[in-house]
């Protein structure tokens, strides 16, 4: 069960290209290409549903609030089959509230520069080949595409390693090491702690939406050891964050 099920024909579920009459399209620069018309898996942690909306948005920037909070409204139930649980309405409804009127440019995994017709019908080995044959050795990797990478993986909360870098830069381990500077490094490794703190405090919330959605009283213990989180600090941090936000 694909988990838009809207009318393509009023929604876009994927960025429009200007294909002409032509198998593909190529970029001199790579460009932003999203696509969740094939998506299936359901909705794992509310950070996710809060990336779809903002890749709908971004889709469809023309969509009135009201119909993008009543759709993730149905997509965040887990009664629909489209998430793994239930989040509360008031907190979809701040979060797609939030989405709409910020318009912030959505993480994209991988830019492309060559994209191809969906009506063309290829096989994905000659896709591969053609791609190969037109972007071949030509892409020279800078450290200001480190940077570039490394600033949206952390706006979407990816441990920067040497390993996810280059899958999220499309290239080798050993160019990434050579594009490595102290600077970079340490950059790195702030990002990498706050991302970890910024997950620890999304953990926290998720409990606290749920034990408040069913009508417990939220106290620090429980949060403690259901979140398996120690510092007090952040704990409190999550309860701050819920109250204002949620």
């Amino acid at each position: 069960m694909r988990l838009f099920e809207v009318d393509e024909d009023d929604y876009n579920l994927v960025t429009q290209h200007d294909f002409g009459d032509k198998d593909f399209v190529y970029y001199t620069s790579p460009v932003c290409h999203y696509d969740i018309r094939e998506s299936y898996a359901r909705i794992a942690s509310f950070d996710q549903l809060e990336y779809y909306a903002e890749v709908f948005l971004f889709l469809n920037p023309d969509i009135e609030e009201d119909i993008l909070s009543g759709l993730f409204q149905w997509l965040g139930h887990r009664e629909n089959g489209k998430s793994v649980r239930t989040y509360g309405k008031k907190r979809i409804s701040q979060m797609t509230s939030r989405v709409y009127n910020e318009r912030s440019t959505p993480w994209c995994r991988r830019m492309r520069r060559v994209v191809f017709n969906p009506k063309s019908i290829m096989s994905t080995e000659e896709k591969m080949s053609i791609a190969s044959s037109i972007v071949g050795k030509s892409i020279t990797y800078t450290e200001f595409d480190l940077i570039q990478t490394l600033d949206a993986m952390f706006r979407s909360r990816i441990i920067a390693t040497l390993s996810s870098i280059s899958e999220n830069m499309s290239c080798s381990q050993r160019t990434v090491s050579r594009l490595l500077n102290d600077r970079i490094k340490e950059v790195m490794n702030t990002n990498n702690k706050n991302i970890r703190r910024q997950n620890k405090i999304e953990d926290c919330i998720e409990w606290i939406d749920i034990l408040s959605s069913e009508g417990d009283t939220v106290k620090m213990r429980t949060l403690k050891e259901l979140s398996n989180v120690r510092d007090y600090s952040i704990i409190k941090e999550a309860i701050l964050l819920y109250e204002k936000h949620y």
